[in-house]
């Protein structure tokens, strides 16, 4: 899990939805602005793609890890939404961590 201090609020997730750019991985879309303080992110999951919750916190889980990893590396400041998409569940972990850092490296 992200720690608080590296999450978004309600309200910027709201703002973001509104102003953000998109990059769309084949497993996921990130949403992304700009941002003059510390980079802060969330990760989301629609019930309409994953039925069962344990499985959503799974999905949510695995990218949640891969973004720890890719976070360390960048040095952008930025607000993010990562939205999984429907295949994310089935793929493994080394090719979902690829399509996260590529989305990262084409903002």
């Amino acid at each position: 899990m992200l720690p608080r201090s590296k999450r978004l609020t309600r309200a910027q997730c709201d703002e973001l939805f509104l102003l953000s750019k998109v990059v769309h991985g084949e497993f996921i879309m990130l949403r992304y602005q700009y941002t003059e303080a510390a980079s802060k992110g969330t990760v989301i999951i629609s019930k309409k793609i994953v039925k069962k919750a344990h499985d959503r916190n799974r999905c949510k889980r695995r990218v949640r890890s891969s973004l720890s990893n890719v976070l360390k590396e960048e040095n952008k400041k930025i607000h993010f939404i990562v939205s999984i998409k429907k295949d994310c569940r089935e793929v493994d972990f080394g090719i979902l961590q690829q399509d996260i850092e590529r989305c990262f490296r084409k903002i």
